[in-house]
């Protein structure tokens, strides 16, 4: 990955996106789009592109890949303080932001909330969630050894 073209740093800077965070979370340039990937035990499995010129245009590749997991999710493996709060955003621009302020365990929805409430409740019970034994649906662990946990549906950048 080459890392992010300078059209698309002066992009996300102009949105208060820090640029070394930003790269640390392993953003990077595909063509005329941002990519954010979705990496899992250091894998990329899928990446979410964004042309910055028109968001309508936002994908996935590779296209049809199921999104089952979080944005950032690989962070969850750390083991977390008793202080620390798990913070769970609706997109990834959002996660970033929050990021650069210091906090470590921070992840977000795969392609932003849905339209719908029930949509939202769908989302987050596919990404958040596993079946057991008898079909009901548990928190991933990775989710509950976090005593506090935020979720903020709102777009807290500018221009999102």
């Amino acid at each position: 990955m080459a890392g992010l073209a300078h059209h698309h740093a002066e992009w996300l800077e102009a949105r208060g996106l820090n640029i070394e965070v930003a790269a640390e979370l392993g953003l990077y340039s595909e063509g005329p789009n941002v990519a954010f990937p979705y990496i899992l035990s250091g894998q990329q499995l899928y990446a979410k592109l964004r042309n910055p010129k028109d968001k309508s245009r936002t994908r996935c590749v590779p296209s049809g890949i199921e999104q089952t997991f979080l944005w950032n999710e690989d962070c969850l493996r750390d083991e977390p303080a008793m202080t620390d709060v798990l913070i769970i955003t609706e997109g990834e621009p959002d996660a970033i932001a929050v990021k650069q302020t210091g906090f470590q365990f921070v992840v977000s929805l795969p392609s932003g909330a849905a339209n719908t409430i029930e949509g939202c409740r769908s989302k987050a019970l596919r990404v958040l969630t596993f079946a057991d034994k008898d079909g009901e649906p548990r928190l991933k662990p990775s989710i509950m050894k976090f005593k506090r946990v935020v979720i903020l549906p709102i777009a807290i950048t500018t221009a999102f």
